[in-house]
């Protein structure tokens, strides 16, 4: 029960290191969840980061809650609390075969209102964790203000799509709902919505002005016929035989492009 879930996490110091050896550790077991399970992590609000290069850049603007190592001296990273795990723990919680020697849980940051940038990216049913962390970062990298994730989106705090995005989801706001929150949203500032699709026209002779707001849409089916409904179709011209570009490709393109002129 949530209640009892880790009263021994709770009752302990501030940076007093611990060492758990068992892979049935009941921490060990809570770490596992909230790797593999959405309504878990949205229950806790936090997450499960690895690699040290990424735990040591977050730790340096958001408080670690909880730090794991196989070694004391794995990373400089501080946090709240530090457990020592064996090296069969740190696969089990990671859920691969040779992960880093070092682990960290993270409060999730709470969402946060994008009606006043002036870019955003809507991210339309994505489903490949690895493509949304990917536009994450590439969002973040390229300039643009916040991304929006439209109901069916896959969860941003997956490890994979964690992994993919190399610390922009702690980084860059974010806002998720349907398409009536977005609408709203974009009122606001009265955004110019573009909408990759392979039916639109070619973005090199598009005159992008104003505010604007960029969809990419599903990797299989595309943008959604409600969005295109509200959006200018843009598209990226394809040489010899080949159909369309992944999603995070495509969208790499056209943000770099549009936040260049």
């Amino acid at each position: 029960m949530r209640s009892s879930r880790f009263s021994l996490l709770k009752n302990t110091p501030k940076m007093l290191s611990r060492t758990i050896t068992s892979l049935q550790h009941p921490f060990v077991k809570y770490c596992v969840k909230l790797r593999t399970s959405k309504s878990f992590r949205l229950q806790e609000k936090k997450a499960v980061i690895f690699g040290s290069k990424l735990i040591a850049e977050l730790s340096r603007f958001t408080k670690l809650k909880i730090l794991l190592e196989t070694d004391l001296h794995s990373t400089n990273a501080s946090a709240e609390e530090t457990y020592i795990i064996t090296d069969d723990i740190i696969k089990k919680i990671s859920g691969m075969p040779s992960p880093e020697p070092v682990a960290a849980i993270i409060d999730i940051p709470s969402e946060q209102d994008l009606s006043n940038l002036d870019f955003i990216v809507i991210l339309d049913r994505i489903a490949d964790p690895g493509n949304l962390g990917t536009l994450l970062r590439c969002s973040m990298a390229l300039g643009w203000g916040g991304v929006f994730l439209l109901d069916g989106c896959c969860d941003p705090f997956n490890d994979k799509a964690l992994r993919a995005a190399k610390g922009a989801t702690f980084k860059m706001p974010i806002q998720s709902g349907d398409i009536s929150i977005l609408k709203k949203m974009l009122c606001k500032k009265n955004h110019q919505v573009y909408v990759a699709d392979i039916a639109g026209s070619d973005f090199r002779k598009i005159n992008f002005e104003g505010p604007i707001a960029l969809v990419l849409g599903n990797e299989s089916h595309g943008p959604t016929d409600l969005i295109k409904s509200v959006s200018k179709a843009i598209s990226i011209p394809m040489h010899l035989d080949m159909e369309s570009l992944n999603v995070a490709t495509a969208g790499a393109i056209l943000l770099q492009h549009i936040r260049s002129l």
